[in-house]
């Protein structure tokens, strides 16, 4: 299982091997990808164009690996997760221990995945390509400069013989490396000539004035303080003068404003009140509602109640009237009869008694 490097240390090595690729892929015949910035692998671009480029620089070192051309070249043409598909398969191929990724890892096109894979194959490359390194042999006069001028970047002392002795048991290459790398960075720039001792003369001379400069700054800084608390004064007097200025001018409309305060007051409790009342009388309406309600039930059983009463009263007017013609009846059966009773009996017979009779 290979050792993780980090990320810093292998975007700066891998930078390096492909600055010594181009010249021998340009020598072989094999195009080089675009130049990327040194860090452009390591975080997120924001554009779509990394994953592309990460594809790109991985199918160009294969091709310096010694892999088949014209299926790397097919790469350009496919859409990214194929051709990542495709690019993951040759890199395995390729490497004896390659880089271990979680899924989806190489498809962001950054972070430590991708640039172990660019070094690892960019290892490889130079491996198939023969690459030899070879330390630097650099003069001892412009390793001197350099170590004059870190030691006078980072103390800002005097450089003794003292301090000489223990520079020299640096290694040389490695400090002359390092002041190369400050130097392309911008961080400073190495113009000193063979026996220019200027700066140490000016070293002394800054020093000297130090504690001038430390009493004056010391004085300015107090004189900035007193006028700026005297310009505090000034300006908060001026603030006060101005509120009282805008108090008095302003009493008679916060007067008015307090006024119209307490009769909003007055009119938020009136409100209140008939809010209260409202309700009151709402509850009565439901009250009343209630009643009225219960008043309708009764007199739907009250006029239920009359309904059948003056059914009764039809009903016995009714009976009244049969029994009128009952009687009537009667009296006409009766009248009836006797009329069949007279008819039915014998004629009389006239004697003189009856006659006298």
């Amino acid at each position: 299982m290979a050792l993780t490097v980090p990320l810093d240390v292998c975007m700066e090595r891998l930078s390096l091997k492909i600055r010594a690729l181009r010249g021998a892929g340009q020598a072989s015949g094999i195009a080089a990808p675009p130049p990327v910035p040194r860090f452009y692998f390591a975080t997120a671009a924001g554009d779509q164009q990394q994953l592309q480029a990460f594809v790109q620089t991985a199918a160009w070192l294969l091709q310096l690996c010694g892999r088949k051309q014209q299926q790397l070249l097919s790469l350009q043409t496919l859409p990214s997760p194929q051709a990542l598909q495709l690019l993951v398969g040759e890199a395995r191929a390729t490497l004896s221990q390659p880089p271990e990724a979680q899924p989806g890892e190489l498809q962001q096109g950054h972070g430590q995945a991708v640039c172990t894979l660019l070094d690892q194959l960019a290892e490889k490359a130079m491996q198939q390509l023969k690459f030899q390194w070879q330390s630097p042999q650099p003069s001892s006069t412009r390793i001197e400069q350099a170590q004059r001028y870190l030691h006078l970047e980072v103390t800002a002392e005097p450089y003794t013989e003292e301090d000489a002795e223990q520079q020299m048991q640096a290694s040389d290459a490695a400090l002359l490396e390092e002041a190369d790398r400050l130097e392309q960075q911008g961080m400073f720039e190495l113009q000193l000539d063979e026996g220019d001792s200027t700066w140490q003369l000016d070293l002394m001379l800054l020093k000297e004035d130090t504690a001038k400069l430390q009493s004056l700054a010391s004085e300015a800084l107090q004189a900035m303080n007193t006028l700026q608390q005297e310009q505090v004064a000034e300006d908060l007097q001026a603030l006060r003068a101005h509120e009282d200025h805008l108090n008095e001018h302003c009493r008679p409309q916060l007067a008015e404003l307090q006024a119209l305060n307490q009769h909003l007051e007055a009119l938020k409790q009136e409100e209140a009140t008939q809010q209260l009342a409202c309700q009151q009388a709402q509850e009565t309406a439901q009250q009343l509602n209630q009643e009225v309600q219960q008043k309708k039930k009764q007199l739907q059983v009250l006029t239920s109640k009359v309904q059948d009463t003056q059914a009764l009263t039809r009903m016995q007017e009714a009976v009244g009237k049969l029994d009128g013609e009952l009687s009537d009846m009667a009296v006409h059966i009766g009248l009836l009869q006797h009329h069949m009773h007279s008819l039915q009996a014998p004629p009389a017979t006239h004697s003189p008694v009856g006659i006298a009779a």
